[in-house]
């Protein structure tokens, strides 16, 4: 058996940044970058576009590989300044960064690297002390930024010694974000999730100064933001006689029981939305009502085959017809849809949407809006 020499897994692969284009122009300047060396741990290794910098493994180990891949991704599709980003009030510089971690880790894979390498062992003890602390907004953070990696089963283990309850809906996020990269992916390509082509002269960016590809981002950083942060749902779930040990009410991430603040109702509401110049669709979510009223009668009319009348419409039924209904006669008929816009701006009660439904025999009758249907009669 021939064994390769010791030495050769010590040799430095320096990466180069330098041969990566972008349509932003953000790494077209002359000049080398200037590249450091450093362990293949988390935390370590860091890309700076504008100022040509990075820092990252450069030996021959499978990890190292895969991490210098991960910054080069960087290098190509992240920006090179997160101010604009931030400065539009949409998500918090903490998820933005976690979510362009996700994001990375998503095109890497994709470029044909195995992201199951990506874990160091901290992963582990990083989500026993999150779960020990109680810090549900860290723990929401920190798992995108794991998402897709092969550290986010050993961080979902930790988390799990401290806050059992807590582990499946960490990987019901996990599951919801990269499910999202896939859909983008799916529709759209490398093409527009790692796009640096700048939105110059739109509304969302008149300066020109933000990348499309990051827009995705955006969107799941804000996803993130919303579930670290939940408003009221602890409430939905609280019990009453439930408080703090203090006296007062149950905050997040101090529940008695446990549980994470964020309930299963919260998180299958909301998912990423994709956000683009042209606006966006939001999922669509269909419920259908106790069909309790049934009002007669009918809207419109429609032609039927007929053996009298006057202009022979149908002269195919003569071979096909043994009564030989050529003609056609108009007979009232159900059908049609009544679409209500049923939105919190309308301000419509259950009795006036009853009234359209009077002034519709016969017709489909449906609601939309982005509210919940707890309306009162």
């Amino acid at each position: 058996m021939v064994t390769a020499p010791r030495d050769m897994q010590q040799k430095d692969l320096r990466p180069l940044p330098e041969l990566i284009r972008r349509r932003d122009g953000a790494n077209d300047g002359p000049g080398e970058w200037r590249i450091d060396p450093c362990a293949a741990e988390r935390g370590a290794p860091r890309t700076a576009v504008l100022l040509r910098h990075m820092v990252a493994p450069v030996q021959d180990f499978e990890l190292d590989r895969v991490i210098r891949a991960h910054e080069m991704m960087h290098a190509k599709v992240s920006p090179g300044d997160r101010r604009p980003w931030m400065d539009r009030g949409i998500a918090t510089g903490r998820a933005l960064v976690c979510a362009e971690e996700a994001r990375v880790n998503f095109l890497v894979e994709k470029a044909g690297f195995d992201t199951n390498f990506l874990e160091d062992g901290t992963e582990l003890s990083a989500g026993e002390r999150i779960a020990e602390r109680g810090d549900w907004a860290e723990a929401v953070y920190f798992m995108a930024c794991v998402s897709g990696t092969g550290g986010g089963n050993r961080y979902l283990t930790g988390i799990r010694r401290h806050k059992r309850a807590w582990g499946p809906r960490l990987r019901e996020i996990h599951n919801r974000v990269q499910k999202e990269l896939r859909r983008i992916w799916r529709e759209d390509g490398a093409a527009d999730l790692g796009s640096t082509r700048t939105s110059t002269g739109s509304t969302l960016d008149p300066a020109g100064e933000l990348i499309t590809g990051f827009f995705h981002t955006e969107a799941i950083a804000e996803y993130l933001d919303r579930l670290a942060d939940p408003q009221d749902s602890e409430d939905e779930d609280k019990e009453p006689g439930d408080s703090d040990p203090r006296g007062g009410d149950v905050v997040a991430g101090t529940r008695p029981s446990g549980e994470p603040p964020l309930s299963r109702r919260d998180l299958n509401g909301q998912r990423p939305l994709r956000r683009s110049d042209a606006g966006s669709w939001a999922q669509l979510n269909v419920k259908e009502q106790n069909l309790t009223r049934h009002v007669p009668g009918g809207l419109g009319k429609k032609r039927i085959a007929s053996n009298m009348g006057r202009n022979p419409r149908r002269l195919s039924r003569l071979l096909t017809d043994p009564q030989r209904r050529i003609f056609d006669r108009k007979v009232k008929g159900d059908g049609g849809v009544v679409l209500i816009d049923y939105s919190g701006s309308m301000s419509l009660s259950t009795s006036e949407v009853l009234e359209i439904m009077d002034a519709a025999p016969g017709c489909t009758v449906a609601c939309y809006s982005t509210n919940d249907w707890d309306r009162d009669g």
